[in-house]
């Protein structure tokens, strides 16, 4: 009553909480004379408050170095919102980006979550803004970004030698962070190979077994294995080598030195001219026929050339036939060669009569 008459507009104070709707004055003016005016009616409107109903969590995601998305969905409006705007709360500390007066799509709304973001639950603030001018009260959400998983494995498989058939090598890991259940492994091109990726396999107590195709050629191969958890996410790549080394091989003589029968054990010598791979021992089998009791030898130490080839005692004119194989320092096996061993009868003579 009787306040000063400003110059326009007169403020009008509404009460806090007043409901949205139109409400009616009536103003009355009075000059230095006290002379009142008649009353002027006028209208007050008060529009509802724009509401938007999210839901109270982002979609979560997983650690990444690049920028992404995580969708944040809606139900209803009212009001007839049209733009939104988002602001972060400072902590945990973070590099997320308020957004101001974005254009209202459709439900979801797209959360950019900064590259780099750190393992943690981060909270945000939405309201919406209508044509009126009026802004909802804030609604608060969550994002939460989930840490990768990790493997420590070594750095390589086991070796192994050249095989024409499939064989395992074992690859240890000594430990693993964020619950993995499965591992992937994909292999370099090159030097070229046949080896086969492998996708979301159930991971085991260490070692993995890492199948080696067969006819794999001496050489290192490079794989990398990552593995998964049950949120879906994925660690980085940790690089391995398995080495698949060459077998030894020794060239020898087609047969060993002949022999005379003896009752008595005897030696036979077998050359050889070369051999690869540095192997350090050789073994030797005997064909079952015919009939024999040479003895098979086990990793001997390799001699220089030639090798001393035991003859039993009482062994029968024959041809036997024995295989041999040279192993390395790597546990590496040759190929079986074969040699022969001639063992001549004695001489007789026919007895002469003289009358």
């Amino acid at each position: 009553t009787d306040v000063a008459l400003p110059s326009s507009p007169i403020s009008i104070s509404v009460p806090a909480g007043t409901v949205a709707g139109t409400y009616t004055g009536t103003i009355t003016v009075k000059n230095a004379n006290g002379c009142v005016s008649s009353g002027k009616s006028f209208y007050l409107r008060v529009n509802a408050v724009r509401r938007v109903m999210s839901g109270s969590t982002a979609s979560i995601v997983c650690f990444s170095a690049s920028i992404q998305t995580t969708p944040l969905t809606y139900s209803t409006t009212t009001g007839t919102p049209t733009t939104y705007s988002i602001t972060w709360n400072a902590a945990p500390a973070n590099s997320f980006v308020t957004v101001t007066n974005v254009a209202l799509p459709s439900s979801p709304i797209s959360i950019s979550v900064p590259a780099g973001t750190v393992a943690g639950t981060y909270t945000g603030t939405i309201t919406v803004n209508n044509a009126n001018g009026c802004v909802s009260t804030g609604t608060t959400f969550t994002v939460t970004v989930n840490a990768l998983p990790t493997i420590t494995t070594a750095a390589t498989a086991a070796n192994v030698c050249f095989s024409a058939s499939i064989q395992a090598s074992s690859l240890t890991y000594s430990a693993t962070t964020g619950t993995p259940t499965t591992y992937s492994i994909s292999w370099n091109a090159a030097p070229a190979n046949s080896f086969v990726a492998v996708t979301d396999v159930a991971l085991l107590l260490s070692p993995i077994s890492i199948s080696v195709p067969a006819g794999t050629v001496a050489g290192t191969y490079t794989g990398t294995i990552t593995v998964k958890n049950a949120n879906g996410c994925v660690s980085t790549g940790t690089t391995f080598t398995v080495t698949v080394n060459a077998l030894p091989t020794i060239t020898t003589a087609a047969t060993a030195t002949n022999v005379c029968f003896s009752a008595g054990i005897q030696a036979s010598s077998l050359t050889y001219s070369a051999t690869t791979g540095t192997p350090t021992t050789y073994s030797i089998s005997w064909n079952a026929a015919p009939a024999n009791s040479f003895v098979a030898v086990t990793n001997v130490a390799l001699p220089s050339s030639p090798i001393s080839i035991s003859v039993p005692a009482g062994t029968v004119a024959g041809t036997y036939t024995g295989t041999i194989t040279v192993k390395n320092a790597n546990g590496c096996v040759s190929t079986g060669t074969t040699f022969t061993i001639l063992v001549n009868p004695l001489p007789t003579t026919s007895a002469i009569y003289h009358q």
